[in-house]
């Protein structure tokens, strides 16, 4: 299957996993360094596929990471972005966020459901 991560940029990039579906992935690592998500996926056999949107990131500014666990991934791929200024939007503690990467990690970030 084909999941999609972000870059800086909001460039969406394909990842190839392993997998029929969903069910094959027990979790997902997010960090995002520059605002491009890295990280990887881990699948239930034990493997994991290492993702990064970026190619030519020349310095690594350490935006946090997250986990989204197995319930939640069909959740995280199919993540709704809000289009404002721009693809800009605000963030849930009122500050401006500038791209995809980050909506996802406020959205998923500290939730104890994920």
């Amino acid at each position: 299957m084909i999941i999609t991560i972000y870059d800086y940029a909001n460039n969406p990039i394909e990842v190839y996993v392993p997998v029929k579906s969903v069910k094959g992935i027990k979790g997902i690592f997010v960090h995002v360094l520059s605002g491009d998500e890295t990280g990887f996926v881990l699948l239930k056999h034990g493997k994991h596929i290492l993702f990064d949107a970026s190619d030519c990131r020349k310095l690594d500014y350490d935006d946090g990471s997250y986990f989204v666990k197995r319930q939640n991934v069909e959740k995280w791929l199919n993540f709704k972005f809000e289009e404002r200024l721009n693809n800009s939007c605000i963030a849930p503690d009122g500050h401006f966020v500038e791209c995809y990467a980050y909506q996802r990690q406020w959205h998923y970030l500290d939730k104890e459901e994920n």
